[in-house]
């Protein structure tokens, strides 16, 4: 499910943005005082429609009952984002294992971006060096000639 969240913020947010709604999940709370308080509503209705809408069956259960864009957005993020320096770890050690085996080249990269994507989701990377090397030490001895040839300046 972690997967399936990135890639769904990955494409909800630049709606947000185009739509200059970004700061509704990111915080922004007028005062009830405010004038623009049935304006900022109305939006911020819509936009936790827009979420409810197009999350999977799966994430629906965790924003039930939910009353703010804001509030659903942190819970959802809150539910797929594990930054603990355990889980980075964790993910920099899958990288690490990764390896070809019988999967066609287009999967077996897909698997290094999802992890990539999932670091930096948790504010940390991996530098195009590495990634390069986990890729290359992931492949078959079929790979060795095209892996050295990668590997000579």
């Amino acid at each position: 499910t972690q997967i399936i969240f990135y890639i769904w913020k990955s494409l909800f947010e630049p709606i947000l943005r185009g739509h200059k709604l970004i700061a509704y999940v990111d915080g922004f709370l007028p005062t009830l005082t405010d004038l623009a308080y049935a304006t900022w509503y109305e939006k911020d209705k819509m936009l936790l429609s827009w979420i409810n809408a197009t999350l999977s069956e799966s994430a629906l259960p965790y924003i039930v009952g939910v009353t703010s864009s804001m509030e659903a957005w942190t819970i959802l993020n809150r539910r797929s984002t594990s930054t603990t320096p355990s889980h980075v770890i964790a993910l920099k050690q899958q990288l690490n294992r990764i390896k070809k085996d019988n999967q066609s080249m287009q999967e077996y990269l897909h698997k290094f971006k999802v992890l990539s994507d999932q670091l930096a989701a948790c504010g940390s990377s991996i530098i195009d060096d590495d990634m390069i090397f986990y890729g290359l030490d992931g492949l078959p001895s079929s790979y060795r000639q095209f892996a050295s040839s990668v590997c000579i300046p």
